[in-house]
């Protein structure tokens, strides 16, 4: 579709992550045939979490808050993975620009119509949930919050818990802890230049994110955990 000119303003304001952008080109073009629903919903999930998609409005809407129903739509299985094929096809082709790819999500959107599942009810905090919060500078407005807060809390209110009794003295209170464990911290912090974890992957991948954790883990925690027991083993036989 042809966009106005206050869509294409907004779509110049912000680009689409290049890195991330490329990660799901590759694995979509590396499909023989028709790519599998995760890949699919990770291109989802790319476009739901940048900033244009929180300010491209669509039918009294916003293009964010449709892709959150899509991707809902797409786990109660009423969606066909065909029905996304013009977008992939766009997103493929690397000499599209961010404004053909959010043209033919816009006509995505406009086509499938994505509607709220019919079992799916809005959550409020209760006692036995955890209320859900963002410091995120481009989730700002209300509008926005209550709506990633809204499905996010879906998510999650039957997972969790608040209030546990000595979480926070044992797990985040420094003070009370062993020198070992502070060792550990110490450790760990020096990788934190203070605005971000320096060795954390450029592609925010799963697999180099995890082995980027896995190495935290081998240098800094497993050691201090061996020591830490070995004391407290000592202890026991005084």
């Amino acid at each position: 579709m042809a966009l106005s000119e206050d869509l294409l303003k907004v779509i110049e304001k912000s680009a689409l992550d290049e890195g991330s952008l490329n990660s799901v080109r590759d694995k979509l073009r590396a499909c023989a045939g028709t790519p599998p629903w995760d890949i699919v919903t990770n291109l989802l999930g790319l476009l739901v979490s940048s900033s244009t998609a929180f300010n491209l409005p669509i039918g009294g809407s916003i293009v964010a808050r449709k892709l959150f129903i899509m991707l809902q739509n797409i786990q109660d299985g009423s969606l066909e993975i065909e029905e996304f094929r013009p977008l992939i096809d766009v997103v493929v082709n690397s000499s599209r620009t961010d404004t053909d790819i959010w043209a033919a999500v816009i006509d995505l959107i406009e086509a499938v119509r994505p509607s709220t599942p019919q079992n799916f009810t809005a959550a409020t905090p209760t006692f036995f949930g955890t209320p859900v919060k963002t410091s995120s500078s481009r989730l700002a407005d209300s509008e926005t919050r209550e709506i990633v807060e809204k499905e996010l809390f879906h998510e999650v209110k039957r997972c969790t818990f608040r209030n546990v009794k000595g979480f926070w003295d044992k797990f985040f209170d420094s003070e009370s802890w062993d020198e070992e464990r502070k060792a550990m911290l110490k450790g760990m912090m020096a990788e934190h230049d203070g605005r971000k974890w320096t060795g954390f992957p450029s592609t925010p991948d799963e697999k180099p994110v995890w082995e980027w954790l896995r190495s935290l883990e081998k240098r800094f925690l497993a050691a201090g955990y061996i020591l830490a027991k070995a004391t407290q083993e000592r202890g026991q036989h005084l």
